[in-house]
């Protein structure tokens, strides 16, 4: 960011004449068109370098682009790494061969990117970039790691320092480029990279596999890798100590770990110590691997040999590799950026094909595509097939149904009087509206606090008093058998339970399905949901807040709903959970208006920046102080990471105030990987440690039985160990049926609070364990298992369960306390939103108290938005950009197109509708068969 810093770094970082010696590293030279452009030599000299910083013509010394302002971007350094394995080989195979495919790859790559590079126009009231595909970037090729004690390991990188210019040939001038579009794109770039990498090796020869994190040449033991990674080993012991997870901040212990080098080595020297490391096994391997790729292709041959594999296996391995991409994007996503589903694809199986062989299957593959934004993104037919059907349900229900709150079933004429004196008018008219709607499926809309559940237990009695029945559900367990049921509602369950019990289902024909907080429901599964109540004759009352959290699984299916499907939500503003000033912070913060609702915590002193040895230990005490008052509370934090540091800092204090035992008893702990079914499915993601559950029967595994994974000799089987010891092949082909863990050890004390991070029951069989609760520990048994406080013993080998001290803003949806603590440092920077935050704040009833180490970087963080477009709005942006550019042709006037393109994709303004008024909007359609409680079957 400033021209001294960049300078400094070439010196001390780039160019190392004077930092390493005698052969270590290649000299830089100049690559790009803009290179060219200048007229800069081949070798990288520094008055050059340093005149480009500076923002001169290296030759002229004038002012190369129109402003120099102060703390303008100077350029940006892109790395690129080769594999440990590969600068391993690299390093003492002597194959010369290994540094060109490495050159080549980089080269490759930083041409797509320049290519891509634009920069702003401004000019006669324009405001839009313009592609100008060219570049000056100083490549550096590095042989080497930083030190540890004093030794480098091997290290092929290069690091590419692009200049912050570009030539714009519209404009005839030097400008800074925008390199914003780069940045977003890395993960491509890299995979690009790796693949044409390679890609490269497989056709000299070298032998490469996927490995758990990327991928390495195929044949060296990972033991022998780890040999020469002590660079790396060091970071992660400093970042462990340090409790740090995140990439970007392990990133920064790098520069803070570093130590000089020793200037008396040569590569030839760090050669022989480097052999010295081998084991007699292990030199042998790696020269077996370099004699059979010379063999295949020797050195002196000009021109590398076409791939050993048939150019058929390619494209087949190629389509393998996008449809793993697609099924693997598409669970968790309806809309993808195109970079996203490509470089997924590249990273599937390196070497088996090349970047044109996925890009020639993406065109063959049938996917739709759109430009949002000037980013290409993409869907599936499947997908939008699925929101259309959603869609589909819920417009055709529209007024086609009887009241639900007069004259129902065996009760003709009942009319419900409201009684509860707690309602306030604006909830009076949700009730009225609810009751007196003639349309299948209904919409609640209410932001965090603003008494839903209330409201929900006087429509429950009004629809019961006309003759209907009501069955409440929620997508979470925390939400449904704790809250809801809490507040009165005995029955609630969990929607997973709805669409799996066939008895319950039974049980719920021709009545109406209410699920609350129906903002976490994905489109699949909202569109079981209606296939279940089209099958059963049922209504269904969704009740929700899309400003929350979206759902892990695909699809915002309840803000779909709001914007396309014409239905007119029945929506409750005022918020009852909290009072003055803290209730306007969280009511701008659910109008979206983060910068005031930030600035009124900020004035209440509920914004707390500590530094990073006291915050913790802050954080402990005023949550400790809040429960001995005999208030309830609860501490959030975005990361798990985070989160553990604050429950180790809560629980050291609780240990010295003697409210915990004083040891800690071990017990083993499951975490699941988070895995999508296609990662299930791939056995290239499976090592030993890693275990098993199924929540269905497979051939062979029973439904709830747990399997450790075990070594196989077939790289294309799992094989695994049951309860009873007996090993069997993991059928993946029902990825499905199982979820997959990682396993670790915790501890838990007399008078820790447990949290169950999975349904399970108590060792009798007599107590359900509910996914979300959380229960305090009385002791241990004599078989060493968990003893809770309300009795119930719970089996030392269960495993699914933390410390119940800290949770994530998803589990605390749906939750209510006195006060609630937010840990968020720039630990949890990346996970944080503008839902995440709403949430975490919006959960206090008397207070809340946000501790972070940056509050300007804090109020950044929360101000990106965690919303996702839909399928549908993808595709008729792209409808409508169409028309616009049609228009555009015939001279048309593009505000009101605009203007229409605005609306299709935010949807139309947010408000309330009285019930009396909606009646008045809808016509009443004739009762469908099948549809009300005096349903046919």
């Amino acid at each position: 960011m400033s021209a001294a810093a960049a300078q400094s770094y070439y010196t001390q970082g780039l160019q190392r004449e004077d930092y390493y010696t005698r052969g270590q590293e290649i000299p830089g030279r100049w690559c790009g068109l803009g290179a060219a452009l200048l007229g800069l030599p081949d070798a990288v000299q520094r008055d050059h370098f340093i005149a480009l910083t500076e923002n001169r013509h290296p030759f002229s010394g004038e002012r190369l682009t129109p402003r120099t302002r102060a703390g303008r971007t100077i350029g940006y350094d892109l790395n690129f790494h080769a594999p440990k394995g590969v600068s391993l080989l690299h390093a003492l195979g002597n194959d010369h061969r290994i540094l060109d495919a490495f050159r080549s790859a980089v080269e490759a790559t930083m041409t797509d990117i320049e290519r891509a590079v634009r920069t702003r126009v401004r000019l006669d009231g324009r405001h839009e970039d313009r592609l100008t595909g060219n570049l000056a970037w100083a490549e550096f090729i590095h042989f080497t790691a930083r030190p540890v004690r004093g030794v480098p390991d091997p290290h092929l990188h290069a690091h590419c320092f692009a200049m912050n210019c570009t030539f714009d040939d519209v404009e005839d001038r030097w400008k800074a480029g925008q390199f914003r579009e780069a940045v977003r794109e890395a993960p491509y770039w890299e995979a690009c990279f790796h693949a044409r990498l390679a890609d490269a090796l497989v056709r000299i020869g070298y032998p490469v596999e996927r490995t758990g994190t990327g991928w390495d040449l195929a044949g060296l033991d990972r033991a022998t890798i780890e040999k020469f990674s002590a660079r790396t080993a060091q970071i992660e012991a400093v970042a462990a100590e340090l409790g740090i997870d995140d990439p970007v901040r392990k990133a920064t212990l790098g520069a803070r770990t570093r130590q000089s080098k020793k200037l008396d080595l040569s590569l030839d020297d760090l050669r022989r110590r480097w052999d010295d490391r081998l084991t007699e096994r292990e030199r042998e391997t790696l020269f077996a691997l370099v004699q059979r790729a010379s063999s295949k292709s020797p050195p002196e041959s000009p021109e590398p040999p076409e791939s050993p594999s048939d150019p058929s296996d390619r494209t087949r391995n190629a389509e393998r590799a996008l449809a793993h991409a697609i099924e693997h994007g598409f669970e968790r996503s309806s809309v993808l950026a195109e970079t996203r589903l490509l470089a997924d694809a590249l990273r599937h199986d390196p070497g088996a094909y090349g970047i044109e062989d996925v890009h020639a299957a993406f065109e063959r593959s049938g996917v739709l595509r759109a430009v949002l934004e000037g980013r290409p993104h993409v869907t599936t037919p499947e997908v939008l097939a699925e929101e259309e059907s959603v869609l589909a349900f819920a417009r055709a229900g529209r007024g086609c149904c009887p009241p639900l709150g007069a004259g129902l079933g065996s009760r003709p004429g009942a009319v419900w009087e409201i009684a509860d004196e707690r309602l306030s008018a604006e909830q009076r008219q949700v009730v009225e509206r609810v009751l007196a709607s003639r349309d299948r499926v209904q919409v609640i809309r209410g932001r965090a606090g603003v008494g839903k559940t209330t409201l929900m237990q006087e429509a429950v009695r009004g629809i019961e008093h006309g003759g209907g029945s009501v069955h409440v559900f929620a997508p979470t367990a925390e939400a449904s058998r704790g809250t809801l049921r809490e507040r009165g509602f005995e029955d609630a369950d969990t929607v997973a339970r709805l669409l799996s019990d066939p008895e319950l289902k039974k049980r719920c024909g021709g009545s109406v399905l209410w699920i609350d907080e129906a903002g976490l429901l994905g489109i699949r599964t909202m569109k079981r949901v209606f296939d279940l109540a089209e099958t059963i004759g049922a209504r269904i009352i969704l009740s929700g807040d899309t400003q929350q959290h979206a759902p892990v699984e695909r699809g915002d299916a309840l803000r779909l709903l709001e914007r396309r499907a014409g239905l007119q939500p029945a929506e409750v503003r005022t918020i009852r959970r909290q009072s003055g000033s803290y209730r306007d912070a969280i009511a701008a913060l659910a109008s979206d208006d983060v910068e005031r609702g930030y600035a009124i915590l900020e004035a209440m002193g509920a914004v707390r920046e500590v530094p990073d040895a006291q915050r913790e230990h802050a954080l402990a005490g005023a949550y400790l102080e809040t429960i001995a008052a005999g208030r309830t509370a609860l501490v959030i934090s975005p990361t798990h990471r985070e989160g553990e540091r604050v429950t180790v800092m809560i629980r050291d204090r609780l240990r010295a105030a003697q409210h915990l035992g004083a040891d800690d008893r071990e017990f083993v702990r499951y975490r699941d990987t988070g895995w999508t079914a296609a990662q299930r499915a791939d056995p290239r993601n499976y090592a030993e440690g890693l275990s098993i559950r199924a929540h269905q029967h497979m051939p062979g595994i029973r439904a709830g039985a747990v399997c450790a994974v075990v070594p196989s000799n077939d790289p294309g089987r799992v094989m695994v160990r049951g309860p009873d010891g007996a090993v069997c092949a993991l059928p993946l082909r029902h990825a499905d049926r199982f979820q997959v863990y990682a396993g670790d050890r915790i501890g838990f004390a007399a008078g820790d609070r447990i949290r169950i991070t999975r349904n399970g029951r108590s060792k009798d069989g007599r107590h359900a364990l509910h996914n979300g609760s959380v229960h305090r520990v009385a002791g241990l048994t004599r078989e060493g298992d968990l003893r809770l406080e309300n009795g119930w013993i719970v089996d030392r080998g269960f495993g699914h369960w933390s410390h119940g001290y800290v949770t994530t803003s998803h589990a605390a949806q749906g939750r209510d306390v006195d006060a609630v603590f937010i840990a968020q440092s720039g630990e949890s920077f990346t996970a944080s939103s503008r839902q995440q935050f709403y949430v975490s704040a919006s959960r206090g009833r008397r207070s809340v108290t946000i501790f972070t180490d940056d509050k300007a970087h804090l109020k950044r963080a929360i101000a990106r938005s965690g919303a996702r477009i839909s399928a549908t709005e993808l595709m008729q942006h792209a409808a409508l950009r169409a028309r616009a550019l049609l228009n555009a042709r015939l001279g048309i006037s593009t505000r009101r197109v605009k203007k229409t393109i605005a609306l299709h994709i935010t949807g139309p303004p947010r408000h309330s509708e009285s019930g009396e008024a909606s009646q008045r909007r809808q016509r009443p359609r004739r009762p469908r068969r099948g549809w009300g409680f005096e349903h046919e079957r």
